[in-house]
């Protein structure tokens, strides 16, 4: 059951990376569009720096689900190399518990900006601001629902649980 729905969400991922990809070209193409029009046409487009702004956050917010998931967060390895292994995997799963917690308080305090999200609405392109904090709602949802695939896979490797649920022969 665990193995099914790790890969599930392992697929939702897989369609994140394709959403950022999207979303980064989109970007990519705006802000060239603003470069464009601001010094040949000599118009700057109002609309296109909240926009890419926008999209810039959408990028960060849910890359932050796939670099949870690849161990792509920056760490101090000063600390980790003093370690012995056994410390270091504890340590670990210290560090991920206590994100996880990180992510559930920015969940609970997002939930709360959904109210001021319906009736604000962006300046430029008059986005509800619902969305903004929609997708840091998601992305945090998502890294919390990551990081408790990384502790429990971390947990089992410390009993000595391989994936499949079978004990590890030494």
């Amino acid at each position: 059951m665990y193995k099914k729905v790790e890969r599930a969400f392992s697929k939702v991922q897989n369609l994140l990376l394709g959403l950022i990809g999207i979303a980064l070209t989109i970007m990519m193409s705006v802000i060239m569009l603003q470069t464009l029009t601001r010094y040949v046409i000599f118009y700057s487009l109002p609309w296109s720096e909240e926009l890419s702004r926008y999209l810039f956050v959408f990028v960060i917010m849910i890359g932050l689900t796939v670099a949870i998931k690849d161990d792509m967060l920056i760490s101090i390895d000063l600390i980790d190399r003093f370690l012995p292994e056994k410390a270091d995997k504890y340590l670990d799963t210290v560090r991920k518990i206590l994100a996880l917690l990180v992510s559930i308080i920015i969940v609970i305090c997002c939930s709360r900006m959904f109210t001021i999200g319906k009736i604000q609405k962006s300046p430029a392109m008059g986005i509800p601001m619902i969305t903004m904090y929609g997708t840091i709602f998601v992305s945090y949802i998502l890294a919390a629902i990551s990081l408790v695939f990384k502790i429990i896979d971390n947990i089992r490797e410390a009993m000595g649980i391989e994936n499949k649920g079978e004990e590890k022969q030494i």
